[in-house]
């Protein structure tokens, strides 16, 4: 009975903590950018635009999904950025990676 009391203490606790940190996460923003984090939620929601972390810098893009889109397929189809695969690898790595782990443990290289 105590050990319930002291678990139910400890999670209203955790609980009262977790609230208090969404409310000074909210209070951190102004009214303004309050509204526009919810018009860029929704837009994001509703498929009208995507926010994704640029390739260089860390930069953050907002940008239409169809653009978005557009620039992937392109680097994509670039053959100097990428091969295409003439099959799908991953059996046959697969398999080279379990010989190897089983090589090793005959060996006593590794153990499980």
């Amino acid at each position: 009975n105590d050990i319930i009391k002291s678990m139910e203490a400890e999670l209203d606790q955790k609980l009262t903590r977790r609230e208090t940190k969404k409310e000074t996460i909210k209070k951190n923003l102004s009214k303004e950018e309050m509204e526009g984090l919810k018009w860029l939620e929704c837009m994001t929601e509703e498929g009208k635009l995507s926010v994704v972390e640029a390739d260089k810098g860390g930069a953050i893009l907002i940008i239409s999904p169809e653009l978005l889109r557009k620039k992937t397929l392109e680097k994509l189809e670039n053959p100097t950025l990428y091969n295409k695969l003439k099959e799908d690898p991953t059996h046959k790595l697969h398999h080279e990676l379990f010989f190897e782990v089983g090589g090793r443990q005959r060996k006593k290289l590794y153990t499980s």
